[in-house]
């Protein structure tokens, strides 16, 4: 029964992973950019948003850059706010300096109406693998998977608008 729980969180993963990915990409394209205008180069003919805001506050929209992707990389595996009271969400990452994507291990636990259930995703890479448990008796494993699955429809209406 866990099938479609584990196909779902995998798709959120590969998301997820996928924005870290840009994000990391972002913020070293635009920490190349801040040490090129530090030397005297001018970016306001190549690059559309420079352009737009002048020469002299280049580096601060820049700056700015960093500061937002970074922020992206922060949330990427946050929920929506309007599960927060019914799933708790635990990630964990690290960065070896060989990877250029750090590895998370992401329990996300449901306080189902029959006990805990948690979904646990660990990445390697772009790689993720899911495993989903449930906290004591095994009994009403499936209801619980049934409920967690019942919060993967709320996930996908609310990420894009959180």
């Amino acid at each position: 029964m866990t099938g479609q729980l584990s196909r779902e969180y995998s798709e959120i993963a590969v998301r997820n992973l996928g924005v870290v990915l840009k994000g990391m990409e972002a913020v070293s394209f635009y920490e190349n950019v801040i040490r090129n205008i530090d030397r005297g180069h001018d970016y306001t003919p190549d690059i559309k948003v420079f352009k737009k805001a002048g020469a002299d506050v280049a580096r601060e929209v820049a700056l700015e850059a960093i500061a937002e992707y970074r922020e992206q990389i922060d949330h990427a595996w946050d929920l929506p706010p309007v599960m927060a009271d019914q799933v708790e969400a635990v990630v964990k990452s690290k960065l070896s300096p060989a990877e250029v994507l750090p590895r998370y291990d992401v329990r996300y636990v449901f306080n189902t109406s029959v006990g805990k259930l948690t979904v646990r995703i660990t990445t390697k890479h772009l790689n993720a693998t899911v495993t989903v448990k449930k906290d004591g008796s095994q009994r009403n494993f499936d209801d619980a998977v049934a409920e967690a699955e019942q919060w993967l429809t709320t996930y996908w209406m609310m990420r894009d608008l959180a």
